[in-house]
C-alpha cells in the first residue's frame, strides 16, 4: 500500500532541540542513535507524553507519527494520539525483536485543530523495562492531496 501525497503543514523533529514544539510531561531527554544518526525521545516512566505546537492556520487534515516501541517479546505496544483532548487514532505495533521506526498516519477530524496553541498527547499501553515505552522520532501535520 502506498502513501498519499501530502503537503507538510508542521514537522516536529522530536529528538532535536527545536523551536517548533514545547515538550511537556512524559518525555525523556532527546537522544541520537549512534549508528543511524536518528534523533528521538522516549516516552518513559509514564503512560502519556504531551507537546504543544503553535499553528498559523488549521489546514492539516492528517497526523503522521514516526515511532518505535521498546521491545518486549511477550507484549505488543499500543500508541494513541489525542489532539486538543480529542482522540484521533490508535495503532498496535507488531511484536518483533528489531528496533524499527514506523510511520503511523491517521485523519484529523475537522475542527480539532485551532489557530494558536494546540496540544498533542501520545498515550501508550504500558511502560516496560526501565520505564521505556515508545521512542518518537517526528510528528507531522499534513494537508492531504485530495485533488484529481
Amino acid at each position: 500500500a502506498g502513501t498519499r501525497a501530502a503537503d507538510v503543514v508542521m514537522d516536529v523533529d522530536v529528538g532535536s532541540e527545536n523551536e517548533s514544539a514545547a515538550f511537556g510531561f512524559g518525555w525523556w531527554r532527546a537522544e541520537t542513535d549512534r549508528q543511524t544518526g536518528r534523533t528521538f525521545r522516549w516516552i518513559r516512566f509514564h503512560l502519556e507524553a504531551d507537546c504543544w505546537i503553535t499553528l498559523a492556520d488549521t489546514a492539516a487534515d492528517e497526523i503522521e507519527v514516526s515511532a518505535a516501541p521498546h521491545h518486549d517479546p511477550h507484549r505488543t505496544q499500543a500508541l494513541a494520539i489525542y489532539l486538543n483532548d480529542q482522540f484521533v487514532g490508535e495503532w498496535r505495533f507488531p511484536s518483533c525483536r528489531d528496533w524499527v521506526f514506523r510511520s503511523l498516519r491517521t485523519p484529523v477530524p475537522p475542527g480539532v485543530l485551532k489557530k494558536g496553541r494546540n496540544r498533542i498527547v501520545c498515550r501508550v499501553g504500558y511502560t516496560g523495562y526501565r520505564g521505556y515505552a515508545v521512542a518518537v522520532e517526528r510528528i507531522r501535520l499534513l494537508k492531504s492531496d485530495k485533488g484529481p
